[in-house]
């Protein structure tokens, strides 16, 4: 690796970032999916369905990556900006 000049720390961030970016934009599509589709009287339902899809991906990452990637990036973990 230090031949070809590979910084393995700055791949690994690009990594954790790129997850983070691709969970955010599953989490915005989501979001506004859901709460396109859910109107009516129930202003909630959308947060439940979306919590119910947060919890099964979670899950499914958790499954598939069950270890940390390279020890040190949590798939299943990434920060979503979230705001009430």
């Amino acid at each position: 690796m230090a031949r070809h000049n590979v910084n393995v720390r700055d791949r690994i961030k690009d990594l954790a970032n790129r997850i983070r970016a691709v969970a955010a934009q599953q989490y915005s599509l989501k979001s506004q999916e859901l709460f396109a589709s859910q109107v009516g009287v129930n202003r909630a339902l959308p947060l439940l369905l979306l919590t119910d899809w947060i919890e099964k991906q979670a899950k499914t990452l958790d499954k598939r990556f069950s270890e940390p990637l390279f020890g040190l990036v949590i798939a299943s973990a990434p920060s979503v900006p979230v705001s009430i």
